[in-house]
């Protein structure tokens, strides 16, 4: 496995070979930040404005979040979809794209019974919701972008 994998990386251009180790190293860090770092100051990492300039050549907002969700599946370190979309989004901010970290809610089965709540992160860029882990229509949008969601706030498509 671990050759497939070495000789999969090796055929990716230089530019997403970089993307997918800054990835993959971020990702390292990512569970100790969650701990140690309070939530407002990783998402005013992850959104913070960059001087690097959007490039002709550079790889589509989706093609970074499937080297973001390769690195991830390729860990050592279990990763969160919170960590994937604050790592994801600083990724698509450095190269200029207008990205912002975005937490939903549901409550399972609609029942408000303790443990039924699920909540789920990804990154909205442009008309784009990147994410894994499926569908995000069920949830109902808490957070986008540092601004908490008022009641008629929807899901983003």
């Amino acid at each position: 496995m671990a050759a497939g994998l070495l000789s999969s990386v090796r055929r990716l251009p230089p530019r997403e070979c970089a993307l997918l180790a800054a990835a993959w190293l971020a990702l390292a860090v990512s569970p100790l930040a969650l701990c140690l770092v309070p939530f407002r100051r990783l998402r005013d990492w992850a959104e913070s404005e960059t001087t690097s300039r959007r490039r002709a050549d550079t790889a589509t907002p989706e093609r970074v979040a499937a080297l973001v969700e390769a690195a991830a599946r390729h860990h050592l370190v279990g990763t969160t979809c919170l960590a994937r979309a604050l790592v994801l989004c600083r990724l698509l901010r450095r190269r200029g794209e207008a990205a912002r970290l975005v937490i939903g809610g549901t409550w399972k089965g609609g029942t408000k019974v303790p443990g039924a709540f699920e909540a789920h992160a990804w990154v909205a860029c442009g008309d784009l919701a990147l994410t894994a882990g499926g569908p995000i229509d069920r949830f109902e949008i808490l957070l986008i972008g540092g601004e908490v969601s008022g009641e008629q706030r929807r899901p983003l498509p």
